[in-house]
């Protein structure tokens, strides 16, 4: 907070943290966006500061309590009911050379 107290303030219109949305629902990654909009309207940093550490806390108490991703119960699957439609539409429209690409892409970031 020391660091940033001097600094501009963030803009408000990219207010998100999207690298924990593959950590955690939505709801548990942005529960201290409030905190850091109402720090940047009123120019206090230790209210964003708090604002993300209560974000990146209820990230990290999701993936403890649930495990990291990958090891979840059916329930907490975030692609359930829709894998079917997504494959079904991504056949009928991506480009066949696309697709491979896009396969291989999956597969090197697996290693």
């Amino acid at each position: 907070m020391r660091e940033y107290s001097s600094s501009p303030l963030p803009p408000t219109y990219n207010l998100t943290i999207p690298e924990q949305d593959e950590r955690a629902p939505e709801e548990d990654w942005t529960a201290g966006l409030p905190l850091v909009l109402r720090g940047i309207q009123q120019k206090d940093w230790n209210d964003i500061a708090q604002g993300i550490v209560l974000s990146l806390e209820q990230t990290e108490n999701y993936e403890r309590e649930r495990g990291p991703e990958g090891t979840r119960d059916d329930w907490h699957d975030r692609s359930a009911g829709i894998e079917g439609a997504t494959d079904k539409g991504v056949g009928k429209w991506m480009p066949e050379e696309l697709m491979k690409l896009a396969e291989k892409e999956v597969q090197n970031r697996s290693r």
